[in-house]
């Protein structure tokens, strides 16, 4: 591991001794080199965190439109300072608020997405069964032009987290001011 050597020089006719040692780094470099292994074939790469966004067929470059029952439709209005008004179906004059707290936007996703499943026991439509009835809850997003963008992030994590099974964007409100 570690040498001493003494060499004998003759400086003006004396004669000095020195002493000068020299230190065997194999060992410390394979330990270093197996902990930086050990480290780099233990470690997790950080995984993305994307939202999966599944378009609707085109027909001729433009989005097929489905027909969807009114009863089934959420709309959630996002405006500024943090504020959500929502209507249900097609009566815009009806909105209520709502905001982004436990009690807010969360609870009001699930009672939509829910709320014919508990009472008349009618399963959701997570995919087509055979022609039974099924409760096939929509929610629409239209963001505001003076919306914030992160508003838009955090309702989409809303939804994912409460499993609503469709969902939408609608910027037609954003382009028309």
């Amino acid at each position: 591991m570690a040498d001493i050597h003494a060499h004998q020089n003759e400086y003006k006719g004396k004669k000095t001794t020195r002493k000068s040692g020299s230190i065997d780094m194999t060992a410390m470099v394979d330990v270093a080199f197996l902990l930086l292994t050990f480290f780099v074939l233990t470690a997790t790469l950080q995984e993305e965190k994307l939202l999966e966004l599944v378009m609707p067929p085109s027909v001729d470059g433009e989005p097929a439109r489905a027909e969807v029952l009114e009863e089934r439709v959420l709309t959630l209005v996002l405006k500024r300072d943090n504020k959500i008004s929502y209507y249900y179906g097609g009566e815009e004059s009806d909105q209520d608020l709502t905001s982004f707290s436990p009690d807010g936007v969360r609870k009001l996703i699930l009672d939509h997405v829910y709320a014919r499943t508990r009472t008349q026991r009618i399963p959701i439509c997570v995919k087509q069964n055979s022609g039974a009835p099924c409760w096939d809850p929509v929610i629409v997003i239209k963001p505001m032009p003076d919306s914030r963008y992160q508003n838009l992030v955090d309702l989409l994590d809303e939804l994912v987290i409460t499993g609503a099974p469709k969902y939408a964007i609608d910027n037609s409100a954003s382009s028309n001011k």
